[in-house]
């Protein structure tokens, strides 16, 4: 008997666009505190 194909995942595909987005969102955020000043950052509440 032939076992059947491994069924193929996205985990790699999911994991690379999550780091993704986690760099873009840290280059993004270096940028603006640059600009602006960390004691100027802050998220809304």
């Amino acid at each position: 008997m032939s076992e059947p194909a491994p069924k193929p995942t996205t985990n790699g595909i999911s994991d690379l666009e999550i780091k993704d987005a986690a760099l873009i969102f840290e280059s993004v955020w270096s940028s603006l505190e640059r600009e602006r000043g960390r004691e100027n950052m802050s998220f809304p509440r």
